[in-house]
């Protein structure tokens, strides 16, 4: 049971690794919105997990 855990935390940490790189690295189509998403997923981990599906409309 210990080893589910583990991979399912590892793979968050993975999702929001990928998400700050990705919000970094990535033209936004407004920069206050790149701003928004950089302070909350860096905050608020949770927010990756959204952002990796909203993407697509931010991103220029």
């Amino acid at each position: 049971m210990a080893t589910y855990a583990i991979v399912v935390i590892a793979i968050v940490i993975a999702i929001w690794f990928y998400s700050i790189y990705s919000i970094i690295s990535s033209n936004f189509k407004n920069e206050e919105e790149k701003k928004f998403w950089l302070i909350g997923v860096v905050l608020m981990p949770v927010f990756s997990l959204f952002y990796v599906f909203i993407k697509k409309d931010l991103i220029v």
